[in-house]
């Protein structure tokens, strides 16, 4: 299971800011009990951390390098009954060529600390709401970072806009859901699912709302009909070309369904994106290799060991790290060459009275092409339509 993850771009913020933000988050939750009479409390050092007595923890890291750029970050650990750790992770890095504003990216993962743990997929947490309601967002391209849908005007700038969300140019960050008009100049969604939505993906991907239906058209003219129309609903990524497109129809049977499938899509899109900012990992890796440098004339041979011990921690975190992305995204590639599976189809009988010769053979190419033709509607990635495409090779019949 993917855990969540966002990043974009928010005003830089001071220590003292910072720690503000993360406590003044955890306070208001139901569940944190770090900040009570018993917990260990110390987030004035560099390299803070304070638990509590039912196995919480919170870490708090800082890096300055040698050039003045910085980061800072904190890692939240909170362990419930069921036996599973739900981790929130997020840190702001300093951009070089941008003095003025910073990459947040946020990370929540469900991870099992028991055999019988049950996981579940982790949502967004309420201090990426928090720190949009208090302003401290940045622009992402054309738009703001924002929980409110943005509704497109009949100005020329506006249709040159949203040509520029059907290239994938419109945005650096987070993808861009573009509700079109339907003939009647209605959407599919509602006012109220539409702002529903937005708040919802607020850090996740932008809602834009286009005006009319002649404004649609002015759009296809641009793209060459590479948009989408009619009432359909496109999510396009930044820096890609090619959008996805939903619809009421077929597996989308209604407009509340239809919000459901654009949600769960963005979230999962958002998470697969390739981060620009740093986690966790590469600040606790770079911070103790600062720290390490910087005091080496200072330190003792024990504390030099200490950072040389959390540097390894750190790396092997990262390797990890790494290897999960990797998985992720082998899992989505898809190459002109196929690796050699470990099905084989000899092995593969059905004990099936044919009516007619071949009758088993027809039937399974017949639902193979139903299949492939509904692929986009029914969210079929491309793993699977090559597969379906190999078995479609295999099971026709060269006779005919």
């Amino acid at each position: 299971m993917l855990p969540f993850s966002t990043e974009f771009p928010v005003n830089n913020y001071s220590r003292a800011e910072f720690v503000a933000l993360v406590t003044g988050w955890l306070k208001g939750t139901s569940y944190c009990c770090l900040f009570n009479a018993s917990a260990k409390s110390d987030l004035e050092r560099e390299n803070a951390s304070i638990s509590s007595e039912n196995g919480e923890e919170l870490k708090l890291q800082e890096f300055t390098s040698k050039d003045g750029s910085r980061a800072i970050g904190f890692r939240y650990d909170n362990p419930d009954a069921d036996g599973r750790l739900w981790r929130t992770e997020l840190v702001i890095s300093g951009q070089l060529d941008d003095s003025d504003f910073s990459i947040l990216r946020v990370r929540t993962q469900c991870i099992a600390q028991s055999s019988t743990a049950l996981i579940e997929q982790p949502r967004k947490p309420f201090i990426i709401k928090a720190l949009i309601q208090e302003g401290k967002a940045g622009d992402d391209g054309y738009f703001s970072i924002s929980d409110k849908a943005q509704f497109l005007d009949e100005t020329a700038a506006s249709v040159q806009v949203a040509a520029e969300i059907v290239s994938g140019a419109a945005s650096f960050h987070l993808p861009i859901v573009y509700v079109s008009c339907e003939n009647n100049n209605k959407h599919a969604l509602s006012r109220e699912q539409i702002g529903k939505l937005a708040y919802d993906l607020g850090g996740v991907a932008h809602i834009v709302v286009e005006p009319s239906r002649d404004f649609s058209i002015r759009v296809r003219d641009l793209v060459a009909g590479a948009n989408v129309y009619g009432g359909s609903v496109g999510v396009y990524a930044p820096g890609s070309p090619r959008g996805r497109k939903f619809y009421v129809g077929g597996a989308i049977k209604n407009a509340h369904e239809l919000f459901s499938w654009i949600f769960e899509y963005c979230y999962d899109l958002r998470s697969r994106l390739p981060a620009k900012g740093w986690d966790w990992t590469e600040l606790q890796e770079q911070a103790y290799r600062r720290q390490r440098e910087r005091d080496r004339n200072r330190l003792s041979v024990k504390e030099t060991e200490e950072l040389y011990t959390q540097e390894i921690e750190a790396l092997k975190e990262r390797i990890k790290e790494l290897e999960a992305r990797a998985l992720m995204v082998a899992s989505s590639f898809i190459g002109n060459e196929t690796n050699s599976s470990q099905w084989n189809q000899d092995l593969f009988v059905m004990d099936i009275m044919e009516i007619y010769e071949g009758e088993t053979s027809d039937r399974l190419q017949y639902l193979i092409k139903a299949a492939l033709q509904a692929a986009e509607m029914y969210g079929l990635d491309g793993r699977t339509k090559a597969v379906a495409r190999q078995l479609l090779e295999k099971t026709c019949d060269p006779k005919k």
